[in-house]
């Protein structure tokens, strides 16, 4: 009734509102209806007032309470708009009622209409619109539970800013559909507008467009798209750049994108499209052809189009596509692949590109297979087949299955002649494989062809190597058909038995009987080779006579007995023959040559004596005659009749040949026992020419084993002279010396004749100073060992031992001195350096020595021995200063190895103790000599001499490889405060070095200045005695070095050393230096620092210097810590002061330093104490099953170790739920304690002992105990 009453009221204030706008008071009017609105929230009174407002052109105002009344009533929404329409339409149109009319309209769907006011709001307008609903849209993100109020939002901004920015609304429309996929149609009618109002640029077409395939309307997008391309072309990226973002197209998309991608030339991306699209087969096919039409070298669109021919079974023409792809390598493997698809029926298309692109990989068995198969499956393809077998066999000679082919193929195309050519080819390759082969096709096709002249060398050459019985008749067929072409049979079956050596017998019985049928030259010419090859000779010289009998004028027959010597050159009668040719051509030295070889065959000797009668008669005077037939008789023994003939021989030989006849006739005389007349005429040979004195040594060394005579000596020693053989000559000479007929002054004579053509000869120098020592004349046997060694440096040892035994009877100056000079020789220094030594000391010597030194100074500068000499001499001589400079001179340290040298130094040092360098000599010496001591010593005593030498004891040490080196280089180093240096060695040796000799370096550190240099020489020897356990020293480097400024580090290091050095014997110092260290490093760091200590003083030591305002958890590990060491004291004493200084954590559980604290109670074995305290903190955590579980089994192991059985099992059954099923199980053992004897009966009251572990039995037991 009330609303009723209110209803009537507000009808009446709007009718009165009326009747003041009719009478033209309209303020008044809109005075009454702002008037009652303001108290009454009413659609009508709403409505009206913005419609009045809206005519008055308060558009704020309007907007606002038409917007009211939209709200109050939006079922009137009709109503509402027809109002608020004749407001703007009589007023003035007012922008932001227009925004009203537009959102409204929007909200109902009615876009055209919304459009139509939003046309007609200027800009500014909007914009203003747009920030007012932006503002709002950010309290309505998108999780907001009112979906509807932002929805409004959305696509109000998004179509406005249509009117303001048609690229900015794009995006903005895109969003709007991502999140509200229903305004589908409000944005295409939005898209739609903008393409129709800007007919004249792509930019709207082409959104259109791109929306319309969002919402799957192809033929209506590609519309668009098409508009936008006749507009502008270059429109035409955008639209592909559009569709490129879809990941699937529809068919009539697809067709138009490909267009797109022909059109802009993207032949790779139109390949990529079809691939990727869902296309039947047929229209795939169509693009394919289109890419591959415009662009004809793209192989990837060829390969998809013969993927996609096969996937139609379209063989034949997928076999054309494959043939674009032959010269293709990247592509073999997978046409390799599509031709295996295409061969489920025969193509020969396919076979031919299978074969050629295997030919190109050099797969020649695959690529003859399927030339094999294209040949049986297409017989007349036989023009492409041969052209690819030829092309194998060109690079691939031996490749048998292609030769195999190409006959097949020829035989098809009936070319004999090449056919038989190719077999002939096969067979004379000597390939195994090839053979078998030939002879296996022409069994097989050998019948398909004519029987010619070709095909019956082949047919007798299969038979030949198979061993047939054919080829006799063959060869009868042979002669009767074709006796025209013998010749090239017998030479092609010739040369067969050249690469087959076992039917060489074979060919040669069938040269031999075409021989008779065929006596031509080339048949005697095969037959004498093959007469060779059979190794006969004999036969091959019969022949050689039958063919120059009938062909006398043909000069090949010295060729062919040049091949049968060259063959045969040791058989008589190929001998005699050459013997007997060479002599009709008066060739007598080659003849003579043959007839040497001749003379090594006794059974020939008949023939060669009628010859040499023959040749003595025809030529008398050649000496080379003399020479053999002499030759002949020495080989047959016959001497008398060869000594006969040597005297007729010397009557025609020239004397500078004669030297042979003496050799050969005293070489018969030997062997007659006339010996001295042979040997007269060996002498004879030698005095002639030098030419045959080795045969002439050789049968004087055979006769002296018969014969002793003193003459044989002196001829074989003129022998070995003339041979310049004077070792030889001289040992010989030397060895007469025994003989009771010869006179030792003879022998010398002998020596010194033999001098005069080789006064160098150390043999013949050495040998003569023997024997002229035996006789007694020293002087000169010392002069010529001396020569001797001067010639021969291997002969120096054995001249020095003459001499020296010389020396032992004979004490005269010049011996010694020779003596000497050969020990130098001999490198024997010492022996050389005494001897001079000693004649030095004899005034009448010394001018004459020194003068050999000092010349042997200069010749030799770097030889030490002879400036040792040298000083040595100075020294004796009274001139000390100079000896002292020549023994300085000498640099080599080698030579420093000579014994005299040491002596000379040490000689020195007691002249001139204060020398530096003399020290140095010495502990170089003495280094070398192995006595590191006294070298060190010697170092040592220049280096305190003159310190400016330090460098170059430095550099002697580094060269030496002894710890004792080692030590005085760091000494030096430190004397000389090359910290660093120093520093180096000690660490490469330190582990070697005794106590003694840290002792020392000690000493030494704490002289040098403690400065930045030093300071890590300290800190090392601070490591370096703590190990070896001196803490006195530690202490004391450590309070010198601890005011200087370390590095944090290096401080935290010494402090370390120090603490652990100090425990051991005094403990307030290590306790000062432990509150040290605990400030260098910090709290925390210096309790990790004690726990990995090992030392229990240290432990205990550092109780003291815990702090209650540190983090607890630390000092609870560190008390955990030491209980597992058993330094339970310490662990209570830290526990306590935690819980006394009430140390709170939030991480920390308070609650485990009292069940630590428990545990310290048991471990001490404080039993009544733990007691009271465990079953105290058990009530106070009585609800934390954690702990509580953790304290009944503390309680239960205290009850088993005090044997407190009883206790235990009733603390076992309260606490059995807090136990895991492992620990369950103890309560057997409990039990067995508890009961004794009556454990078992117990425990069996429901099952044996065995299946104890279930859970369920154990709380039946536990119950019933």
């Amino acid at each position: 009734m009330f609303e009723f009453i209110l209803g009537k009221d507000v009808k009446k204030i709007i009718e009165k509102a009326h009747e003041l706008e009719n009478s033209g008071e309209e303020k008044k009017a809109l005075s009454l209806l702002e008037k009652e609105a303001k108290n009454k929230e009413e659609y009508s009174l709403y409505l009206e007032l913005g419609r009045l407002q809206a005519k008055m052109n308060l558009g704020a105002a309007a907007q606002r309470n038409l917007s009211n009344a939209h709200m109050l009533a939006p079922e009137n929404i009709d109503n509402t708009l027809e109002r608020a329409e004749d407001g703007y339409f009589l007023g003035g149109r007012d922008p932001e009622v227009a925004v009203f009319l537009g959102e409204t309209h929007l909200e109902q769907g009615n876009v055209e209409k919304a459009i139509e006011y939003f046309q007609e709001i200027p800009k500014e307008n909007l914009e203003k619109e747009i920030k007012t609903k932006q503002s709002h849209l950010k309290n309505f993100p998108p999780d907001t539970a009112n979906k509807a109020k932002r929805l409004n939002l959305c696509q109000s901004i998004a179509v406005i800013t249509v009117f303001i920015d048609q690229e900015s609304a794009i995006p903005l429309l895109e969003n709007l559909y991502q999140e509200f996929p229903q305004t589908k149609e409000l944005i295409d009618n939005t898209l739609g507008w903008m393409s129709r109002n800007d007919y004249r640029t792509p930019f709207p077409h082409i959104h259109y467009g791109s929306f319309l395939t969002k919402t799957d309307q192809p033929e209506k997008a590609i519309d668009f798209f098409n508009k936008a391309i006749n507009i502008d072309r270059k429109s035409t990226e955008k639209i592909i750049a559009i569709l490129e973002q879809r990941k699937s197209h529809s068919p009539e998309m697809v067709d138009f994108l490909f267009k797109l991608y022909t059109l802009t030339n993207q032949p790779e991306q139109a390949l990529e499209l079809i691939q990727n699209a869902d296309l039947p087969s047929e229209k795939v096919a169509r693009y394919y052809r289109e890419i591959i039409k415009g662009d004809k070298k793209n192989l990837e669109a060829r390969k998809n189009y013969t993927e996609n021919l096969l996937k139609g079974k379209k063989y034949s023409e997928a076999a054309l596509e494959l043939d674009f792809f032959s010269d293709q390598q990247n592509y073999f493997p997978w046409v390799q692949e599509k031709i295996d698809q295409i061969l489920v029926e025969p193509n020969d298309k396919a076979l031919f590109i299978g074969a050629e692109i295997n030919i190109k990989q050099d797969n020649l068995e695959k690529a003859i297979d399927y030339l094999n198969s294209l040949l049986s499956n297409y017989p007349s393809s036989t023009e492409s087949i041969e052209m690819l077998v030829l092309d194998i066999v060109k690079n691939n000679p031996d490749f048998h299955p292609a030769l195999i082919l190409l006959i097949k193929v020829l035989i098809e195309k009936r070319e004999q002649i090449l056919c038989l050519m190719l077999f002939e080819y096969m067979i004379f390759s000597g390939f195994s494989p090839l053979i078998d082969a030939a002879k296996q096709l022409f069994k097989e096709y050998g019948k398909n062809l004519k029987a010619d002249f070709q095909w019956l060398t082949v047919s007798y050459m299969i038979s030949l190597i198979s061993g047939s019985e054919t080829r006799s008749k063959i060869i009868n067929q042979m002669v009767e058909k074709f006796p025209d072409q013998l010749d090239e049979f017998i030479v092609k079956i010739d040369l067969l038995s050249d690469i087959y050596k076992e039917v060489i017998p074979a060919v040669n019985q069938d040269i031999m009987f075409l021989l008779a049928k065929h006596p031509s030259e080339v048949c005697y010419v095969t037959t004498i080779f093959s007469s060779i090859k059979v190794n006969s000779p004999q036969e091959a010289i019969k022949i050689l006579q039958e063919y120059k009998s009938q062909f006398p004028s043909n000069k090949f027959s010295r060729k062919l007995l040049s091949d049968i010597t060259q063959h045969f050159p040791d058989d008589p009668e190929v001998l005699k023959t050459n013997i007997i040719d060479n002599l009709k051509q008066k060739k007598i030295n080659s003849s003579l040559e043959y007839l040497r070889t001749l003379i090594n065959y006794p059974k020939q000797d008949t023939w060669v004596i009628e010859l040499f009668k023959r040749l003595n008669k025809s030529y008398p005077k050649n000496y080379q005659v003399h020479f053999t037939y002499l030759e002949f008789l020495l080989k047959r023994k016959l001497y008398s009749k060869l000594i006969t003939e040597v005297d007729k021989a010397m009557e025609v030989v020239p004397s500078q040949d004669k030297s042979y006849l003496h050799y050969i006739k005293g070489q018969a005389l030997l062997e007659n026992d006339k010996f001295e007349e042979g040997i007269i005429c060996l002498a004879n040979s030698i005095e002639t020419s030098s030419q045959y004195a080795q045969q002439v040594i050789d049968s004087l060394l055979k006769a002296e084993e018969f014969y002793d005579h003193p003459k044989i000596k002196y001829v074989l020693i003129k022998a070995y002279a003339k041979k310049k053989e004077y070792q030889q000559a001289a040992i010989n000479l030397f060895s007469l010396k025994d003989h009771p007929k010869i006179k030792k002054s003879r022998i010398i004579s002998e020596f010194k004749v033999l001098l005069k053509d080789a006064p160098t000869d150390s043999y013949l120098r050495f040998y003569l100073g023997k024997i002229l020592n035996i006789t007694g004349s020293i002087d000169e046997a010392v002069t010529e060992f001396q020569l001797a060694a001067t010639y021969n440096q291997e002969l120096a040892e054995p001249a020095f031992q003459e001499v020296q035994q010389i020396s032992k009877q004979i004490h005269s100056p010049e011996v010694l001195q020779a003596m000497g000079i050969l020990a130098e020789h001999c490198k024997r220094y010492d022996v050389f350096y005494k001897t001079f030594s000693s004649l030095f000391k004899q005034k009448a010597n010394q001018k004459k020595l020194l003068h050999y030194i000092t010349e042997k100074i200069e010749q030799n500068p770097q030889q030490a021995i002879y400036k040792i000499i040298f000083s040595k001499f100075q020294i004796l001589t009274g001139n000390p200063d100079q000896g002292l400079t020549t023994a300085l001179s000498i640099g080599d340290l080698d030579n420093l190895e000579h014994p005299s040298y040491a002596n000379l130094i040490s000689e020195l040092i007691e002249k001139y103790p204060e020398n530096p360098e003399l020290w140095i000599r010495q502990g170089k010496i003495q280094m070398i000599s192995v006595q590191p001591e006294q070298g060190i010593n010697s170092y040592l005593n220049a280096f305190k001499l003159n310190p400016d030498f330090s460098d170059q004891i430095l550099d002697d040490l580094k060269n030496i490889e002894d710890l004792s080196a080692s030590f005085l280089a760091i000494r030096i180093h430190l004397k000389k405060n090359n910290f660093d240096q120093a520093k180096q060695i000690l660490e490469e040796h330190i582990e070697k070095f005794s106590e003694d000799h840290i002792q020392t370096l000690t000493d030494d550190i704490i002289k040098a200045p403690l400065n930045e240099d030093s300071l890590s020489l300290y800190i090392l020897l601070v490591d370096l005695l703590y190990k070896l356990d001196k803490y006195e020293e530690v202490i004391k480097i450590v309070k010198n070095i601890e005011k200087y400024p370390f590095e944090p580090a290096l401080r935290e290091k010494i402090y370390s050393n120090m603490i652990h050095a100090a425990v051991k014997i005094d403990k307030n110092i290590a306790a000062e230096y432990l509150a040290k260290f605990k400030i260098l490093v910090g709290h925390q760091k210096f309790i990790q620092w004690i726990l990995e200590q090992r030392e229990n003083q240290i432990k205990q030591l550092s109780v003291k210097f815990t702090e209650s305002q540190s983090d607890p958890l630390i000092y609870y590990n560190l008390a955990v810590k030491f209980i597992e060491m058993n330094y339970l004291d310490q662990a209570d004493q830290i526990l306590t002061k935690i819980l006394k200084n009430n140390l709170t954590s939030e991480q920390f559980d308070q609650e485990k330093i009292w069940f630590e604290k428990c545990r310290i109670k048991v471990l001490q074995r404080n039993y009544h104490q733990a007691y009271f305290l465990i079953k105290q903190r058990m009530d106070y955590n009585i609800k934390n099953d954690h702990w509580s579980s953790k304290y009944f089994k503390l309680l239960l192991n205290l009850q088993m170790a005090t044997s407190d059985y009883r206790g235990a099992l009733s603390t076992y059954k309260v606490a059995f739920s807090h136990l895991s099923p492992k620990e369950q199980n103890i309560y057997y053992d409990i039990v067995s304690r508890a009961f004794g004897d009556n454990a078992l009966m117990i425990i069996n009251k429901k099952q044996s002992v065995n299946k104890l572990i279930n859970q369920n039995l154990i709380k039946n037991i536990m119950e019933s105990l």
